[in-house]
């Protein structure tokens, strides 16, 4: 029995739900903010992976659909790899979920990543714009004569860190997965281009979002 099976399960036997409509959230996206474009291809990011999904006459061509094991869990694990070795004794700070929050938070694609990496290199730049991240304070249990006394510690005496071209750098991996962890992947950008290619004419596209 799969993780749908439970929902739908739970769904008409606890709740009584008349009936469940099962689809990709992207397109419910698309039919319902975009309907009057009939030809685009839409990019839709998941946790484990990525789709690219062309619309023709406003239908799903999904023999020309792809497909890449790239998604929100990658960059999160990512990110966390970064600030572990950044801050190697506060690497239980950083922890899996702590990191997923920061991208959803702060990361943005960048529109030219090679131009704003050089912009974040620069130290005016970096104080400017970097985000100053809180960090939790450590519990510290210690003893005032039999008495057990907790106190509340700075980590490693910081009370947060700033991030700079991480914001840029980690949403990248989604583009350039061979060139910044060694990931034998295409990226979002030559999954586009092949599905463009595969349907021999890149008019049916209007837009791509």
């Amino acid at each position: 029995m799969n993780y749908q099976t439970d929902i739908n399960e739970m769904l008409f036997e606890c709740y009584e739900v008349p009936s469940v409509l099962t689809g990709i959230d992207a397109l419910f996206s698309h039919y319902y903010q975009q309907e009057e474009v009939k030809n685009c291809c839409i990019i839709s990011i998941g946790h484990h992976s990525s789709h690219i999904l062309p619309i023709v006459k406003g239908c799903l061509s999904i023999s020309n659909a792809s497909r890449i094991n790239l998604g929100g869990f990658n960059l999160s694990l990512y990110l966390q790899r970064i600030l572990q070795l950044k801050h190697p004794l506060m690497s239980q700070k950083f922890t899996f979920i702590k990191c997923e929050q920061i991208i959803q938070k702060y990361a943005k694609f960048a529109y030219d990543y090679r131009q704003e990496v050089l912009e974040w290199s620069c130290e005016d730049y970096y104080n400017q714009n970097g985000i100053d991240i809180k960090l939790e304070p450590e519990e510290v249990v210690g003893k005032e004569g039999e008495n057990e006394v907790k106190r509340l510690k700075k980590p490693n005496g910081l009370s947060s860190i700033k991030l700079g071209s991480e914001l840029i750098r980690v949403p990248e991996l989604l583009f350039s997965p061979q060139a910044l962890i060694a990931f034998d992947q295409c990226g979002v950008s030559e999954a586009l281009s092949n599905v463009i290619k595969k349907m021999n004419d890149n008019k049916y596209f209007e837009v791509v979002y």
